[in-house]
């Protein structure tokens, strides 16, 4: 049985409260109102394993690197802002479900990123 951490706890409830995947450092800055002595080596290894017991959900954006969001959300995609570099989530897909795909091909999952710039830095 794993023990509960202030510092999991800490990085559970950023994530948690989150309408946006959030980077690493995002993460950092905001857990440290909870738990002020967290560090980066902290985020990454609890951020791992939260990830391995299906608590929160990793995004790859290859411009931007890896952020992470709450797990168990409905199918959706998101929006990067050019300008100040944060992901913003987009209800729904809005792709057709009758993909014409190679023949022989089956679809597993898709994921949609797009960009531009956000309300904040219009």
């Amino acid at each position: 049985m794993e023990r509960k951490t202030v510092q999991r706890e800490a990085i559970k409830a950023v994530i948690e409260s989150s309408s946006r995947p959030l980077s690493v450092h995002e993460i950092l800055d905001q857990a440290k109102a909870i738990a002020p002595t967290i560090n980066l080596a902290t985020i990454y290894r609890n951020l791992k394993r939260l990830a391995r017991d299906g608590e929160i959900a990793q995004v790859t954006y290859p411009p931007v690197g890896t952020a992470w969001e709450k797990a168990g959300k409905p199918h959706h995609h998101h929006f990067h802002c050019r300008k100040c570099g944060k992901l913003l989530e987009l209800e729904g897909c809005a792709l057709d479900q009758d993909l014409h795909v190679p023949e022989g091909f089956k679809v597993e999952g898709h994921e949609l990123f797009l960009t531009g710039v956000c309300a904040d830095c219009a």
